[in-house]
């Protein structure tokens, strides 16, 4: 029987509210590496190297956090990996993003992941999650079409397309078969509403998960900036240095309110989030349930979906003052005068205390005065080294924010018209259409484009030209960008006719 062998990163320790640590690590035990904590966009996945083999089985059931970033590093790193990779044990909403980056060519092998489940026939009782091998899903895909029953009363969320990755980015998915009388009469627009739903629930999930991640990886930049700059502070007052070119307390107390500002924007997250998950379970029964007499069950459950979203809301916090401020102070010396103080410094108290304040090594009566310099020059570079990773995590929760506001935006389009189409007087058509041209109309982020491409393969259709800065990429079905250029060398002809 194999050891167990450890591996941890030597990132600062992160825990959630409830105290989960997330740092990333590793413990490989019978062949099988289990992977815990988080993944982010600063996660050493270098650490997998030392577990290099021919086939490599990674267990994500520890994983309790991941964010776009922290996925699509990981997804990129074990593809150049060089070996084969199964993955099993993905939690349900890791799995629900992951899913974007994979294709039916995908070398990585997904064994089994969590999936959401429900009782139609019950739609009181709450989604549970049960773990649950790709393989056997796959069959049941075969064997009952798009809808996939595990056990009775448990029915998956999501038509097979969704689940199965023999099925990603493909178009051999069992057709949707509709149980309500009014969907098999309007297969198109039945499965456009439930296809919806799901876009939403997702972009608004990949922009709040990007917040929160962001503010975990805040909270560890700002408990090393914290350190570093009383440290800094206190070797200024012994050498009487003056007139440092950073406030200091003004970067630490908006940090600070900042991480506090997420933490209860994240909470009332959780609620949204719970919340269109189950109107999407809804959405599911609505349509595929022959028991629903009543047409009107379809466009209800979307109208529940965009008001149970309550766009207005959401408010995450403010970080463009925090941005301006790291900005303005990001080629600034910091400690400059300190280390032409420390140079002409000949009191050895006094240096011995400077030691002490940062931490570094106690000092021996022979050091030489170059070295302490040396030394304190690496910890103020260490310095400005986690000010700028802040200033990084604050630009993320920024394009967080930017996600959810686009998010918002559609949402108040759809509400916009939901009510007209409600009533005959607007053709669902013209909501979709006005939608897929405001999502061309914009700069989208990589993982806008996977999510829409995902559940609408056409939204993003080669013949349009996407406007993105300087109007030049194109994207495909599958959401990836093409240089203009490229299609060119290509002799490739866009259809302008569409």
């Amino acid at each position: 029987m194999s050891q167990p062998h450890p591996q941890s990163s030597h990132q600062s320790p992160s825990h959630d509210g409830s105290g989960i640590d997330l740092r990333f690590r590793l413990f490989k035990a019978n062949g099988v590496v289990s992977l815990y904590g988080a993944l982010d966009a600063t996660t050493t996945v270098e650490l997998l190297e030392d577990m290099r083999d021919d086939e490599v089985i990674l267990d994500l059931s520890g994983i309790k956090s991941a964010s776009w970033a922290g996925i699509v590093k990981f997804h990129k790193y074990l593809l150049g990996f060089g070996a084969r990779i199964k993955l099993r044990g993905i939690p349900s909403d890791i799995y629900r993003n992951l899913r974007l980056l994979l294709d039916k060519s995908d070398p990585l092998v997904i064994e089994d992941t969590e999936i959401e489940v429900f009782d139609p026939l019950d739609p009181k009782k709450p989604l549970e999650i049960k773990r649950h091998p790709i393989e056997d899903l796959e069959k049941l895909a075969v064997s009952q079409g798009a809808i996939i029953t595990v056990a009775p009363g448990r029915q998956v969320l999501g038509i097979a397309e969704y689940i199965c990755p023999r099925y990603f980015q493909s178009r051999g998915a069992p057709a949707p078969e509709f149980g309500h009388p009014w969907c098999k009469a309007n297969p198109q627009e039945a499965i456009f509403w439930f296809n919806l739903g799901h876009v939403l629930s997702n972009t608004f999930s990949l922009g709040a998960d990007l917040i929160e991640s962001s503010r975990r990886n805040l909270e560890a930049a700002l408990a090393d900036v914290t350190i570093l700059f009383k440290a800094l502070s206190e070797s200024e007052k012994l050498l009487g240095v003056a007139g440092r070119q950073i406030d200091d307390q003004r970067v630490i107390r908006e940090l600070s309110s900042l991480t506090q500002q997420i933490a209860v924007f994240n909470q009332i997250v959780i609620g949204i989030e719970s919340q269109c998950r189950t109107t999407l379970k809804d959405l599911q029964i609505a349509s595929w349930s022959s028991k629903i007499a009543n047409p009107e069950a379809i466009l209800k459950a979307v109208h529940d979906f965009v008001f149970v979203a309550n766009a207005q809301a959401i408010q995450p916090p403010e970080v463009a003052p925090l941005l301006s401020h790291l900005d303005l102070h990001a080629e600034k010396q910091i400690g400059s005068e300190l280390l032409k103080s420390l140079k002409s410094c000949k009191d050895q108290t006094v240096l011995a205390k400077i030691h002490k304040a940062f931490n570094l090594m106690t000092m021996d009566d022979d050091d030489a005065l170059g070295d302490i310099s040396l030394d304190i020059e690496i910890e103020l570079a260490s310095l400005k080294e986690h000010l700028r990773l802040a200033r990084l995590h604050v630009a993320a929760v920024k394009s967080g924010q930017t996600l959810l506001r686009r998010w918002q935006a559609d949402v108040q389009y759809i509400k916009a018209c939901l009510a007209g189409v409600r009533a005959n007087s607007t053709p669902w058509t013209e909501l979709r259409d006005g939608l897929f041209a405001q999502w061309r109309a914009r700069d989208m982020a990589p993982e806008e484009i996977k999510v829409y491409s995902f559940y609408f393969p056409d939204a993003l259709y080669l013949g349009e030209l996407i406007v993105d800065g300087n109007a030049s990429t194109i994207f495909d079905p599958t959401g990836e960008a093409i240089e203009l250029d490229e299609l060119l060398d290509a002799d490739f002809k866009i259809d302008s006719s569409n």
